[in-house]
């Protein structure tokens, strides 16, 4: 979050996952916000039901936000330039977040124990 200079002077969006919607994740969908160049476009949590409510009552857009409950409904999502809200880790594993933007790139991935994990990789 304390990149938000470069967000802004690179020109880019740089779109993020959030894993969990309750207290610090409604606290950084409102902050990705306001951040020019930032955007919070996947949201998981126990229901896709929990996500969605989150991310409109931030201002994403009802119209904007896709319950997804396949891989397949999210990458469809995604590439429509959707918000994905899943009730699944598994439902958005291998979503390319970050895109082109030149610092790093982030995969949304699974460690060993199964546990959420976001893994970057400085360009």
């Amino acid at each position: 979050m304390n990149c938000h200079a470069q967000f802004k002077a690179h020109g880019r969006i740089v779109e993020t996952c959030i894993i969990g919607t309750g207290g610090f994740g409604r606290s950084f969908l409102a902050q990705g916000r306001a951040v020019q160049g930032l955007a919070e476009r996947v949201g998981v949590d126990v229901t896709s039901d929990v996500v969605a409510p989150a991310m409109r009552d931030v201002g994403i857009p009802e119209d904007q936000i896709r319950r997804c409950g396949t891989p397949a409904e999210a990458h469809d999502a995604w590439e429509a330039g959707a918000s994905v809200a899943a009730d699944r880790f598994e439902t958005v594993a291998g979503l390319q977040v970050g895109g082109d933007w030149p610092y790093c790139t982030c995969r949304v991935t699974s460690s060993a124990s199964r546990r959420p994990r976001v893994s970057s990789t400085r360009r």
